[in-house]
């Protein structure tokens, strides 16, 4: 009987030591949406204020906008290749923020 008892408590254990890193998990995770969530609502509220200032703002003049807040640069392009990194990862990372942006305003 003594076998059976360790077993159980071990399984008990593990049991509580799953559900607390289960837990510790998914609050990581909630976090993490909650961060992604808020930082897409900063971008698209951004975008909407610049498309109601020019209905015809194009998505790199607005990315521009949003990324270069000293307004240092007069393309993407070149703010792009001073930051050392590709246009299409500027415009891939906010394109479909910009046409929620586009759709809501």
């Amino acid at each position: 009987m003594t076998n059976l008892s360790y077993i159980l408590g071990l399984v008990g254990v593990g049991l509580v030591g799953a559900t607390l890193l289960n837990k510790e998990s998914i609050k990581i995770y909630y976090l993490k949406k909650k961060g992604i969530f808020q930082a897409n609502k900063i971008a698209i509220d951004f975008f909407r204020e610049e498309i109601k200032k020019n209905p015809k703002i194009l998505l790199n003049e607005a990315i521009l906008k949003f990324e270069d807040i000293d307004n240092k640069f007069t393309t993407l392009e070149d703010f792009s290749l001073g930051k050392g990194r590709d246009i299409y990862s500027y415009e891939n990372a906010y394109r479909k923020l910009f046409y929620i942006a586009k759709k809501i305003s």
